[in-house]
């Protein structure tokens, strides 16, 4: 009975990762707005699979294993080439060394966010910067702003991003948020956009 619950949280987790490898698929394809979609769906997986395994009560090793490689796929490897590949686009001399400069960045910058978040045994009430889901969401929203200049929008978002996610910015966790000043405020306005 405990494998077959811990099967619906992992399951989760196994979708999230299929989609952020499609999504990388897609990317390649020039399916832009589709890869987009299969990231921001991977977040809301994100969400799911931790809380299900909470509510189940079949938290392992094997799933938090689970979750952090499809993290790493979903929010560090499908924006990257999603980064690389809207700049590579721009009819600018050697952009191509920006566009792999930049994705390299903020796949580095996932990678020690992830890394650190595992160092530090897992979720706690404040997070240590933005959690890679977050920073993902906002590398796909400027993206598919097509009305911008990718140079003057995309790549400060994408530093922006980045340097969020390694900063030690204490982050509220969202059953924390809901009980401080201005951050339901926020979290609307984050749903909203969203």
């Amino acid at each position: 009975r405990h494998a077959l619950l811990a099967f619906i949280p992992n399951s989760l987790s196994l979708i999230n990762l299929l989609f952020g490898l499609i999504s990388i698929f897609c990317f390649f394809q020039q399916f832009i707005y589709l890869g987009c979609a299969l990231i921001l769906t991977g977040t809301i997986l994100d969400a799911l699979d931790g809380k299900m395994a909470r509510m189940l009560g079949v938290n392992s090793k094997l799933g938090a294993s689970l979750d952090s490689k499809a993290d790493i796929v979903t929010f560090g490897w499908a924006p990257s080439f999603l980064i690389f590949f809207i700049l590579y686009r721009l009819d600018v001399d050697y952009v191509w060394i920006l566009a792999l400069s930049l994705a390299l960045f903020y796949f580095f910058c996932v990678y020690f966010r992830l890394k650190r978040f595992a160092k530090k045994g897992g979720s706690k009430d404040y997070f240590e910067g933005v959690p890679a889901p977050a920073g993902a969401g906002m590398v796909v929203f400027s993206s598919t702003l097509s009305i911008l200049n990718p140079l003057v929008v995309f790549v400060p978002v994408v530093l922006l991003a980045g340097f969020l996610m390694i900063s030690l910015f204490p982050y509220p966790h969202n059953r924390l948020a809901k009980h401080k000043l201005f951050f339901p405020q926020l979290r609307a306005i984050s749903l909203l956009l969203w």
